[in-house]
């Protein structure tokens, strides 16, 4: 009898178990086909939407009104930004399950409905935006389109992929520490990070108030330029601007991408587009470094590298700030609900949530001056490029031990716009490696319009380029190699700049290594062994380099010194000899170490060749070399006349010539041995003594002029005490510790400022702004033996005063205030603080207005922004005309004079002499001539200054004067 035959069916326990079986039968079928139904999701959408719903486009206006610019287009939104009726997610289920539906819906949504597009859905992205990587423990991990099994960048991470995998035209996400870059990147599409601030976050959660701005992604060039346009409310047509391309060389260095498929795609595109300057390739790393100081708060005491080191600093103040601002805008709900979060993600919650910053405000000045040095970087046409990311996506569920080394060197490039506010843009440059490759476009807050434009010019050009690389199968690794080699090379130069010999010779032996057919490497690395005394690897070097490059100067040199210092006398002139020979333009340094090694050998004989150089050091100069004196003369004075001599680079003009000849005397001489070098010795010889009297002619015009035949010369200047005062305060200003730059600003600005030789930054920064008068000395030289121990001073000349002009027709305080802040971004002054009397004072109270991050304090003195409506009515004065403006404002007699101080001045002067109000005009006006004349100002006021300048007594032509520059 079987088995099943002795079962008991009354028993209840062959039920249980029954049934049991059959709920596991029920249940292993339900999980089978919700994973089923979950594949099919994920094949539709590839699992980048949290839920999907359909918000229609405002309607058409009618014709013949044009269509709206995104009409017909969809996109999706991040779980972060509102719309009516749903809940906002923040990416996590525990946020979505303790909040109702919004009531109203984020305005950037607003805006893409109003320009015809339709909104299909909410996308996935990292819980609470904390992440880079995409990934979400509640809603799954969207699917990179590009590569499946790889992670798709977060925190964006499913509105990136809902535009990879074609499902919607467009998405808008947030970017806080880059949240739209890295997606962009991995996915292969384009992204766009807005200006800070620039388009309003209202409606949108927020992570880090302070670096939260609006992002968008597209899949080509044209849709990104039509989104950003219909976001900035910008007119599509502008004048096209000449743009300038800077490449951060030092950056492309630690992105794991060839340079042949970045930078060199750059470079040759270039080449083929009008519009865009030469690339300008810069170590951006050590600009960031001189340029924001705050930021060595934030270094790594042993970090040894320049760029990494403040790139890490600069990420680190990044993640800071985001912690911070994170932590006063969620703690109280975190504490409380205590949310389920990813592992990666809940350590970064809890890190921010239980960390208290103590240095906030260092922070906030960072993020201050790193705008301000992006600014003076790149000013209003400057584009920079740089890699986006560093790294290639890594796998999914990669393990812990390569999430910090991929996180410190993903964040290290994403700190450059998050902290200056500027806008980026994220442009895919094809496919290596399996992975996609991309730039970013940078440009300063506000060019947002500028680097749209430019991305739409360039990408054809780019993608060209892209495609002639990939067809060429063994460009990569040969190329790779010499590139490689070529940046061990620079960073070669630069160890060996900063004196560290040991470190530069590392350098151009892996160079040496990946490229030994280049004599310049083994050349270089000679030059570092002779600084460390390593003389006989020195000479080997020098011999390899020759022996590659038979005309190679620099290894004869080079080698000559080694063998000097291995008391190899003879076998190192020959090697002199040989460069002498081989390139004409070393003739000057080949023979000042020529007679230097006969002086060598000549000793031993009793033959003493240095009293020539004894007695050329004994003649007294009066014209320096430089300024007037030919190029020629100054290789001589540099290299042979004054070697030994102690004359600092002088020489009278009555010497010259006999000092000439003397010098090439002895280098005949040394010569002998050698006709053929001999003679071109001798005829270089004779070309500088023949210009032995243009140098003399130089010196004699430096003491006096050289008048021509038949000319008087000019009398000396005559006694003035306003000019005499000029000097005084000019020369009072240079003694306590002020110089004197120009600086321009472009587009015909250029303004005059009074600046510290030596900024330290341990000092606060201020700036002295003038009122109406001749210039800033005479206001403010009083003050400064009080002011300069405590402050970096700054004393500019207002626009139209002293030395300082523009072509510009602004005449406003509020285009003053510009002027002043992009001199100070030009002198890297981040944050200062003003103090403004008389105009001045409009001017000061408008550059806080106008840039309150930068200004710190406002003092305001004897100035019309502090007279209230009751004064104004009254009025200073009763003019009948702008005619009796003028005369007033800008007097021509003692008299009129006597009536400006009577009504500027508080404790107006009594008793001045008429001759001497009289001199102040005289001064005033000569000065106000050739300040105009010679910066050729409008031509509007050509006429008024040629009438002004035939009758300087005529009153009419300053009444014109005055109206043109002034009004």
């Amino acid at each position: 009898m079987s088995k099943l035959s002795k079962l008991n069916v009354s028993n209840p326990k062959v039920w249980v178990v029954s049934g049991v079986g059959l709920a596991g039968v029920l249940i292993l079928a339900e999980v089978h086909r919700r994973r089923l139904n979950a594949k099919n999701r994920l094949n539709e959408d590839f699992g980048a939407f949290v839920e999907r719903f359909e918000l229609l486009p405002y309607p058409q206006p009618p014709p013949p009104a044009a269509r709206l610019p995104l009409s017909g287009l969809t996109f999706a939104v991040s779980d972060n930004f509102d719309v009516k009726g749903y809940i906002t997610g923040y990416g996590s289920a525990d946020w979505k399950r303790t909040h109702e539906a919004t009531s109203d819906t984020a305005e950037a949504v607003k805006t893409m409905l109003r320009s015809g597009a339709t909104c299909v859905g909410k996308t996935v992205m990292d819980q609470l935006g904390f992440g880079i990587l995409g990934e979400n423990k509640n809603y799954g991990t969207p699917i990179n389109p590009q590569k499946p099994s790889y992670v798709p960048g977060g925190s964006s991470s499913g509105s990136a992929v809902a535009v990879a995998g074609q499902i919607v035209d467009f998405a808008l996400g947030i970017d806080s520490v880059g949240c739209i870059r890295v997606p962009a990147s991995f996915c292969g599409i384009f992204g766009f990070k807005l200006s800070h601030g620039l388009v309003p976050t209202v409606g949108v959660l927020p992570n880090s108030q302070s670096l939260d701005a609006i992002g968008f992604f597209a899949s080509d060039p044209s849709l990104l330029h039509h989104v950003g346009h219909a976001l900035l409310h910008r007119s599509p047509v502008e004048p096209k601007r000449t743009r300038h391309i800077i490449i951060a060389d030092d950056l492309f260095q630690l992105s794991k991408v060839p340079f042949q498929k970045t930078v060199s795609v750059v470079s040759k595109a270039m080449e083929k587009l009008s519009g865009y300057g030469k690339p300008k390739h810069i170590k951006f790393g050590q600009y960031i470094a001189s340029n924001v100081p705050s930021l060595e708060l934030f270094c790594e005491e042993s970090t040894n590298k320049q760029t990494a080191a403040t790139l890490r600093a600069l990420s680190s103040a990044m993640l800071l700030l985001q912690r911070h601002e994170f932590k006063i805008n969620h703690e109280e709900w975190v504490k409380s609900i205590k949310p389920k979060l990813g592992p990666d993600i809940s350590n970064r919650v809890w890190a921010a949530i239980n960390t208290t910053q103590e240095n906030v405000k260092s922070l906030y000045k960072v993020k201050v001056e790193m705008r301000a040095a992006l600014r003076s970087l790149l000013k209003d046409d400057g584009i920079l490029i740089i890699p986006t990311v560093c790294d290639p996506p890594l796998k999914l569920n990669s393990k812990k031990s390569l999430l910090a080394e991929f996180h410190d060197r993903t964040y290290a490039l994403l700190g450059i716009t998050s902290m200056s506010g500027g806008c980026q843009a994220a442009v895919p440059l094809g496919i290596h490696d399996d992975s996609p490759v991309s730039i970013s476009l940078v440009a300063s807050h506000g060019a947002d319009k500028f680097l749209l434009d430019t991305v739409l010019d360039m990408y054809p050009s780019l993608l060209q380029e892209v495609s002639i690389i990939s067809s060429s199968s063994s460009l990569c690794d040969t190329n790779s190699n010499m590139d490689t080699a070529e940046l061990l090379k620079e960073k070669g130069n630069a160890a060996y700049k900063g004196k560290q010999w040991n470190k530069a010779v590392s350098f151009y032996t892996e160079a040496i290594k990946l490229n030994d057919a280049n004599a310049t490497y083994y050349s270089n690395r000679a030059a570092a062994y002779l600084e460390l005394g390593c003389y006989q690897q020195a000479e080997e070097d020098c011999s390899k380099a020759i022996s590659l490059d038979k005309k190679y100067v620099k290894a004869y040199l080079r080698r000559g010194t080694a063998k000097e210092s291995l008391l190899f006398y003879k076998e190192a002139i020959e090697d002199f000899k040989h460069a002498l020979v081989g390139h004409t333009q070393a003739v000057v340094s080949c023979t000042d170490s020529l007679i230097r090694k006969k002086i060598m050998i000549s000793r031993r004989k009793g033959a003493f060749l240095r009293k020539d150089f004894e007695n050329a050091s004994k003649v007294e100069g009066e014209a320096e070399v430089g300024g007037g004196v030919p190029q020629e003369m100054r290789r001589v004075g540099d290299n042979v006349v004054f070697t030994r001599g102690g004359m600092g680079g002088r020489i009278s003009d009555r010497a010259a010539e006999g000092t000439i000849e003397r010098s090439w005397d002895k280098v005949g001489i040394s010569l002998k041995g050698d006709k053929g070098c001999r003679g071109r010795v001798e005829k270089q010889a004779e070309q500088w003594k023949l210009s032995a009297e243009s140098w003399r002619t130089a010196a004699r015009g430096r003491r006096g002029g050289v008048r021509k035949k038949g000319t008087k010369k000019k009398m000396a200047r005559s006694l003035s005490l306003t000019g005499s005062a000029d000097f005084l305060y000019r020369s009072f200003f240079s003694y306590s510790g002020l110089r004197s730059t120009k600086t321009d600003l472009q587009e015909g600005t250029v303004m005059h400022c009074w600046v510290p030789k030596s900024h330290k930054a341990s000092k606060p920064n201020l700036m002295l702004v003038h009122g109406f008068g001749a210039n800033a000395m005479w206001q403010y030289g009083d003050l400064l033996h009080h002011l300069m121990p405590r402050y970096n001073v700054y004393v500019p000349d207002l626009l139209f005063f002293g030395e300082s002009w523009t072509r510009r027709p602004d005449r406003s305080e509020d285009f003053q205030a510009q002027c002043l802040m992009r001199l100070m971004e030009a002198h890297g002054v981040a944050r200062l603080s003003v103090v403004g009397i008389s105009y001045g004072g409009f001017v000061s109270y408008s550059m806080a207005a106008q840039f309150p991050e930068m200004v710190e304090k406002v003092v305001v003195c004897c100035s019309g922004v502090c007279l209230e409506e009751k004064d104004l009515k009254e009025g200073l004065f009763e003019v009948a005309d702008l005619e009796e403006v003028a005369s007033i404002l800008m007097p021509q007699t003692p008299q009129k004079l006597r009536e400006l101080i009577k009504f500027a001045f508080a404790k107006p002067v009594k008793g001045v002499p008429s001759c001497f109000l009289s001199d102040y005009i005289h001064v005033r006006r000569r000065f106000l001539y050739r300040i105009s004349c010679s910066e050729k100002r409008t031509n509007s006021c050509f006429n008024c200054r040629q009438k002004a300048r035939q009758n300087t007594q005529d009153r009419t032509g300053y009444v014109n004067y005055f109206n043109c520059f002034f009004l």
